[in-house]
């Protein structure tokens, strides 16, 4: 379906240069950029709870460099305080169970529940993240 979108100059350089950055037309741009508010990496919806969590940590975010005159990731200050906010909003979400017996239910990769079963969460957590700063970085390059 063809739509016409006004765009502010300076938001439509923006798209076209990342557009152009990851080998694609600003349509393409767009329609992705749309598709992510609504849909994850694998095309499944996104869950209400994690959107609700990542607005809310980009309000905070912003909150915090308005405040401060500088962003969470450059100063000690201000990240600890991203932290505690963080922090705080995965406090909010408290699901009834044990925190160190992992669900019974497999995921996409049923062998990675076997795998992590002997894993205490923070080392499953630590082990995902890393790889997804290892894939972030190898994006990059």
């Amino acid at each position: 379906m063809h739509t016409a979108v006004v765009l502010t100059p300076h938001l439509a350089e923006r798209l076209k240069a990342d557009a152009r950055s990851r080998g694609h037309g600003l349509s393409t741009e767009i329609r992705l950029r749309l598709e992510q508010t609504y849909y994850d990496q694998r095309g499944d919806p996104l869950d209400p709870k994690t959107d609700d969590l990542t607005d809310s940590i980009n309000w905070l975010a912003t909150n915090l460099a308005r405040s401060f005159g500088t962003k969470w990731h450059q100063h000690p200050y201000v990240l600890a305080a991203f932290r505690a906010g963080v922090e705080l909003f995965l406090a909010q979400q408290q699901p009834e169970g044990d925190k160190d017996a992992p669900p019974n239910t497999p995921g996409l990769f049923p062998e990675t529940l076997v795998q992590y079963r002997k894993d205490p969460p923070d080392v499953v957590g630590r082990t995902q993240a890393q790889f997804i700063i290892a894939s972030k970085m190898s994006e990059r390059s």
